[in-house]
């Protein structure tokens, strides 16, 4: 562990130490474009009737004084 990198993390595996690798943390314009090609459409008024059938928005008032 003395000849790791302070700012670096590691992961003991099996006896040895290994770099953990690092995650991305942005996407590109045209990595995002070929993934949203491939995404099925979305249909707003379904959605809306979906949310409407499953959620009940009597149960939170953003506006109430007294909630949280």
């Amino acid at each position: 562990m003395d000849a790791s990198e302070p700012d670096h993390s590691h992961e003991i595996s099996q006896g040895d130490l290994l770099p953990l690798r690092r995650r991305r943390r942005t996407v590109s314009r045209a990595e995002f474009a070929a993934a949203s090609r491939s995404m099925p459409r979305l249909d707003d008024r379904k959605y809306l009737e979906d949310m409407d059938r499953h959620v009940d928005g009597d149960l939170y008032e953003p506006y109430d004084r007294t909630f949280g």
